[in-house]
């Protein structure tokens, strides 16, 4: 769903709440069915069949066969839903699941008589199972770092059953915040990714006033949006103006309005920018096809292990190992982020090659010495 919409960074937060989710899924079966990568008629109906298999199971007054169960799903959805024509592989299948640890039920649907089911234990429930003292601090957790993407409003459907249940669980949640995400709530532009994401998943023209930071006033722009970006803990909108080809970068946060606009159409880029940022650090290119460089450096063995267990880009490989310093390369393209990222590690780090790298970076550091001395 979020795919190539929010690229980077932002799939490690959705990582993240997959394996958050697997907690709340185990004892919140709605928000288990929600979250289930199929679509929303499917999640919905699945939802419907499980509860109206579930109450059957625990009504040990009747007994039910397969054939009884089958119809008894096709009587609720027909009532509740208009529909019906489930079949007696779909009912067996859910039984399965429900048994299993698929969905963290372990239901203990029991089969007697060697054809009627119930569950063996008349008071269980999926929907009312209790935690354990581990569930319990588990779940804690999980609900303390999801509640960090309320200032995302792309997550706001799914924060605000976070909101729920937070609510329901109040008593027993920790105030101490020992998982904490990186973000910052002056960032600006997060009202916008809401518009970009419809936008790229619809394929429409979006029209911005944006004004840059060297422009005197802000300009009406209608552009065809194509990568959203986060880097550095600030938003980007790769795109070209209509009827333009060159691409362009948007910071969100120069964005003083948007609307999308129908009256264009939405105009596809001529070549796949999947792998667009791919070859460079932050957000910073020319063209989709910019030659990178090699850039080869010195660090202090001291300083290596930073490095090397959190590489700057992708491409870094280490060259040679030596008894105080380790030279490392990189492949990518020139741009202000990298001459940054090199420069966060001084004092520890010497630029080798290319030349015009190396004297860019020294002249930087002779400029920041005159403003000490």
């Amino acid at each position: 769903m979020i795919q190539g919409l929010l690229n980077m960074r932002i799939n490690e937060i959705i990582n993240f709440i997959e394996a958050s989710l697997y907690f709340l899924r185990k004892y919140t079966f709605s928000l288990y069915i929600w979250s289930k990568p199929i679509e929303m008629p499917q999640n919905k109906l699945a939802l419907q069949r499980y509860k109206i298999l579930d109450k059957a199971f625990r009504n040990h007054g009747r007994k039910w066969t397969l054939k009884d169960l089958i119809a008894e799903v096709n009587k609720v959805l027909m009532e509740n839903e208009g529909i019906q024509g489930v079949s007696k592989r779909t009912i067996q299948l859910d039984i399965q699941h429900m048994r299993s640890d698929q969905l963290g039920f372990n239901a203990p649907i029991e089969v007697y008589d060697r054809k009627y089911y119930r569950y063996k234990d008349k008071d269980y429930s999926i929907l009312e199972q209790a935690f354990s003292k581990e569930d319990e601090r588990m779940f804690t957790e999980a609900i303390e770092v999801l509640k960090q993407l309320r200032p995302f409003t792309q997550f706001s459907e799914f924060t605000s059953i976070i909101t729920k249940l937070d609510a329901k669980q109040s008593d027993q949640l920790s105030d101490s915040k020992y998982i904490q995400l990186d973000h910052n709530s002056q960032t600006k532009g997060l009202n916008w990714i809401n518009t970009i994401t419809t936008a790229l998943k619809d394929k429409n023209v979006l029209r911005i006033e944006y004004q840059s930071f060297k422009a005197e006033e802000a300009s009406i722009l209608e552009v065809n949006p194509y990568i959203l970006k986060e880097y550095n803990n600030r938003w980007f909108m790769l795109g070209a103006l209509v009827g333009k080809s060159k691409l362009q970068l948007f910071a969100l946060d120069r964005i003083k309005d948007m609307e999308i606009w129908y009256i264009q159409d939405y105009e596809t880029y001529r070549l796949s920018l999947d792998n667009y940022f791919n070859n460079c650090i932050g957000v910073s290119k020319k063209e989709v096809n910019e030659k990178t460089i090699k850039v080869i450096f010195e660090i202090s063995t001291d300083q290596f292990p930073y490095i090397d267990t959190k590489p700057i880009h992708s491409s870094q490989e280490v060259l040679e190992v030596g008894e105080s310093e380790v030279k490392l390369s990189l492949d990518v393209v020139h741009n202000y982020e990298l001459e940054r990222e090199l420069l966060s590690f001084s004092p520890h780090i010497k630029i080798l090659e290319p030349l015009n790298l190396r004297d860019k970076i020294q002249q930087k550091l002779e400029l920041s010495l005159k403003r000490y001395n």
